[in-house]
């Protein structure tokens, strides 16, 4: 991939195709590692994107997204 047109998304995408349930992110909860593989987390961003995308958001719009540091924050910054 050239590396003027890396976007995170793109980059999400293509690890997803090369190497789909490879460990993408990993969180402790309640003592219990929960592991998302790439070609899950694609599919949450992706549903994320559709989501927002239903609410009317575009391109330009603002977005706050506030969190605790964990997979699904990060999965939300992808999607917008």
């Amino acid at each position: 991939m050239d590396p003027s047109t890396a976007t995170f998304p793109r980059l999400l995408a293509g690890h997803a195709e090369r190497q789909p349930d490879a460990p993408a992110m990993r969180e402790k909860d309640l003592g219990i590692w929960q592991t998302w593989t790439w070609r899950q987390t694609a599919q949450e961003v992706r549903e994320m994107a559709c989501g927002l995308a239903s609410l009317g958001f575009a391109a330009d719009d603002n977005l706050a997204i506030v969190g605790a540091n964990r997979p699904r924050l990060y999965m939300s910054v992808l999607a917008a």
